[in-house]
């Protein structure tokens, strides 16, 4: 199941090939796929959000659409799709690129999934297309097979701290928000702290704490413990510097009494818990 876009030219309109791949070439995290002289693949993956969509370009194309429009316009080859069943996010990420595309190339886009009709749409018109049917195939798809769920806030929140980091360059350690399933099937935010390392600390559900005890003949054992976000925050709240969106700073790694507030946080079980990538859930339901 996906979310598909066809593209259309100006009749009159000359757009070579050629100018179309190396465009795409020349596009952050797209990987060019050449599969013949008239049939490329154009992927779009960026490992920072997980985000993947693909545009095709293949000239054997010739689809059968129900779709009166004038004469003056023609299918240029060229379609995009992008999975159902994936965060809101996706779609945010997604059509910004493709009303770029769009744009630079003058092209028009047919949505299948829309009002039978061409134009220049817009990106936030993109986006709440795909929301809509997104959430009617998440919704059909779990009656028979229940999908892992979490809120749109949630997922909203990740994805603006995981862009918002990205380009953040100081000596601090950003970690990376990840999710976790428990045997419920109920999936939530985590970070992790290694032994009081001066770091940024986003709003989750939890924190995987790790921490070195001394042990025999003077080696240091790692333990590790999923603690609850607010137990954290709260033990250590003297010596954190809050910032935008619930964004808390530690810098005092030296601190002996923060040092020993954090190994008193618990010891809690977290063996019941597997990871979970952002493309298993969804936030629509």
């Amino acid at each position: 199941m996906s979310f598909d876009l066809l593209f259309y030219k100006l009749k009159d309109a000359k757009i070579k090939l050629d100018e179309v791949v190396n465009y795409f070439y020349n596009q952050q995290n797209f990987t060019v796929k050449p599969l013949a002289d008239d049939f490329y693949q154009f992927i779009y993956n960026n490992p920072l959000t997980n985000v993947t969509f693909t545009l095709v370009y293949n000239e054997a194309i010739d689809p059968e659409i129900d779709l009166a429009f004038d004469d003056n316009y023609e299918f240029c080859y060229t379609y995009f799709f992008m999975d159902y069943l994936r965060p809101t996010f996706y779609a945010a990420e997604a059509m910004p690129v493709i009303e770029k595309f769009m744009q630079n190339f003058g092209l028009f886009i047919y949505n299948i999934q829309g009002d039978k009709t061409i134009k220049q749409f817009s990106k936030d018109e993109l986006i709440a297309s795909y929301q809509a049917n997104n959430e009617t195939a998440a919704k059909e798809f779990n009656e028979q097979y229940p999908l892992l769920h979490t809120s749109k806030e949630k997922l909203d929140y990740y994805y603006k701290y995981t862009t918002a980091m990205e380009n953040k360059d100081d000596d601090i350690i950003i970690p990376e928000i990840s999710f976790i399933k428990d045997k419920e099937n109920n999936v939530y935010s985590v970070i992790s702290w290694d032994d009081l390392s001066d770091t940024y600390l986003p709003k989750t559900d939890y924190i995987l704490i790790t921490r070195k005890h001394k042990a025999l003949l003077g080696i240091k054992k790692k333990t590790s413990s999923l603690v609850p976000y607010e137990e954290v925050i709260s033990k250590l709240k003297n010596w954190l510097e809050k910032g935008e969106d619930d964004i808390y700073l530690f810098t005092k790694s030296e601190n002996q009494e923060a040092y020993k507030k954090f190994y008193e946080l618990p010891e809690y079980d977290y063996q019941n818990y597997e990871i979970v990538s952002t493309d298993e859930i969804v936030d629509v339901l």
